[in-house]
């Protein structure tokens, strides 16, 4: 037998348990989801370490193991919370456990060497710091290139350790950007409502194109201590009757559908999935870059403007809704860009090497001894 076929079948036998927080799965649900689903149909075992509230949709096929941590909500709990933890992975005998949130990583360092397996942290952020074991940690795994490239110039003591996977979605058959000339343009934002100078631009830009006679929906998805604040803000510039806030819903995507503009407000310093969800619809993205922006390159998946500029994002919004046929192009090269880059069976196949990889490795470091 080939190594390719040994190796297959080694890795179909591998065992892993994902451990998520509250914002890991509030940011990622769908991704994980397709993950989990992924890592299932290649018939690998996988638990899902993650909140008592969230997850609960998740075990939907005998290969997947949902454990509920804390079991208890009380911090001084905390070594009852990790003994029952520890039990049921025990009773599940992981080979890897994949950090999903780098602020996890010591977590996970104390886990893995209770359970004596190697651990892989993932990043999404040039702010992330994740605790790297020499001796437990295996890799780490990047969420995309300009996170890749951040770590290898600012720590390059994590290099030999630094594995790319682009996090990733399916891409639907249909573009939703302006698909029907009788319809309301819709446009989406969606965002953490932290900072109230995040928006200001981007509304004060709106409301003068509804000054101008466009007509159009906004949707402000999220929430926040800005919340407030963004309210007064709509009311004095009389947007509140074409301004809708509501909370974050997962999955978004059957919201994402209905849209034809997706407003990115600011520059993002964490990977944004919900770009890559609204590209995979078929919305036309409009943006800024600088952070992490390997999604929008400019008038080819993407508009771009000065976030911090109301002229910039007006006139570049005036643009998409003059310019219905361009804007829409550009939304189905982004589809075209995340088929060829950012598809969930790559991501899938990649994790699935790590995993096995990292088996091997702590192996062939610690077994022999």
């Amino acid at each position: 037998m080939n190594n390719s076929a040994d190796e297959q079948i080694s890795n179909s036998a591998l065992r892993t348990a994902i451990l998520l927080d509250e914002t890991s799965f509030t940011n990622y649900a769908e991704i994980i989801r397709h993950i989990l689903t992924g890592l299932a149909d290649e018939c690998t075992s996988t638990a899902i370490v993650c909140p008592q509230a969230m997850g609960e949709d998740l075990a939907f096929n005998s290969h997947i193991t949902r454990m509920v941590h804390p079991a208890y909500k009380f911090p001084l709990l905390w070594r009852q919370n990790q003994k029952i933890l520890l039990s049921k992975l025990v009773e599940f005998k992981p080979d890897v456990l994949h950090c999903f949130s780098a602020s996890q990583s010591m977590f996970a360092n104390s886990i893995a060497k209770s359970l004596d397996i190697p651990y892989v942290v993932s990043v999404d952020s040039i702010n992330d710091r994740p605790h790297v074991s020499a001796s437990h940690c295996a890799s780490i795994i990047s969420s995309c290139s300009s996170v890749d490239s951040f770590f290898k110039k600012k720590h390059p003591r994590f290099s030999q350790k630094l594995e790319l996977v682009n996090l990733a979605t399916f891409v639907e058959d249909s573009c939703a950007c302006f698909d029907s000339s009788s319809t309301l343009t819709g446009i989406i934002i969606v965002s953490p409502f932290d900072d109230i100078k995040r928006f200001e631009p981007v509304l004060s830009a709106i409301r003068h194109l509804a000054i101008d006679g466009y007509e159009f929906i906004l949707f402000m998805i999220g929430s926040g201590k800005a919340e407030q604040k963004i309210r007064r803000l709509l009311k004095s510039l009389g947007l509140s009757n074409i301004v809708n806030i509501v909370p974050l819903i997962n999955p978004l995507r059957e919201i994402l559908k209905e849209g034809d503009i997706f407003i990115q407000p600011g520059t993002d310093e964490r990977f944004n999935p919900y770009i890559l969800e609204a590209m995979s619809v078929g919305m036309i993205v409009a943006g800024c870059q600088g952070g992490i922006d390997d999604l929008l390159l400019k008038n080819e998946t993407a508009v771009i403007f000065d976030p911090a500029d109301e002229l910039s994002v007006y006139s570049t919004l005036q643009q998409i809704l003059d310019k219905r046929e361009w804007a829409r192009q550009i939304a189905v090269n982004a589809q075209l860009n995340l088929r060829k880059n950012y598809s969930v069976s790559k991501m899938v196949s990649s994790l699935i090497e790590i995993y096995g990889k990292a088996r091997s490795w702590y192996q062939n470091t610690h077994k022999a001894d």
